[in-house]
């Protein structure tokens, strides 16, 4: 009986130390396990640690672009505003401009008219004067006509009777042409028979002496 007694104690304490191995061959592989799952955990949570740092950097970079948008936004929109506002100013100032002009150019096409209908009326006026001028110059030239034809025919009759009057006053000229050379001859002879009667004058004074 002690016999089986120390067999039952020496299996008890083989059961005892075999639990004991496996319970601490257990709690080695659960210490591994978590050791490594430890690692494991702590890789990821230095790789979320290092994802959060980028993108925390993405999100200042992204939170700086976006500031910097806007700002360039609300210049652009500020600038677009009083460029607005200039063309506003340019728009109303052609506006007034263009209708200043327009008046202008109507006033100056009304002046236009006017005085353009008075020239008409002027010219009206001119036309008809000129046509009874023209008349009256045409009447009057009919008349000159009329007297010159009639002065014409007077001119041929004086230049014929001139005619005429030279051919008579040719041989009145030749005529007294003639008698001057007759009395020239018959002065030559009286001039010689006075000289011939002196001679013998002469010659019987000279003889009485």
């Amino acid at each position: 009986m002690t016999t089986s007694r120390i067999v039952r104690g020496t299996k008890g304490r083989i059961i005892i130390y075999v639990c004991a191995i496996l319970l601490v061959t257990g709690i080695i592989a659960c210490y591994n396990n978590t050791r490594v799952e430890l690692e494991n955990v702590q890789k990821s949570n230095d790789l979320c640690h290092q994802q959060q740092e980028n993108l925390s950097t993405q999100l200042q970079v992204i939170s700086d672009y976006k500031q910097r948008l806007e700002k360039s936004l609300k210049t652009e929109k500020t600038e677009h505003q009083q460029a607005k506002a200039e063309l506003e100013s340019r728009v109303n100032e052609e506006k007034l401009k263009h209708q200043k002009a327009s008046e202008e150019a109507t006033l100056k096409f009304n002046s236009l008219q006017q005085h353009f209908n008075l020239l008409q009326t002027e010219h009206e006026d001119f036309k008809t004067e000129c046509s009874n001028k023209q008349k009256e110059q045409l009447g009057i030239i009919n008349n000159l006509q009329s007297k010159l034809k009639e002065v014409q025919g007077q001119l041929q009759q004086c230049e014929r009777e001139k005619e005429n009057s030279l051919e008579h006053l040719k041989s009145q000229i030749e005529q007294l042409k003639t008698e001057k050379l007759n009395l020239e001859n018959q002065v030559e002879e009286i001039s010689k028979r006075e000289d011939i009667h002196k001679q013998s004058v002469e010659t019987k004074i000279l003889v009485y002496r």
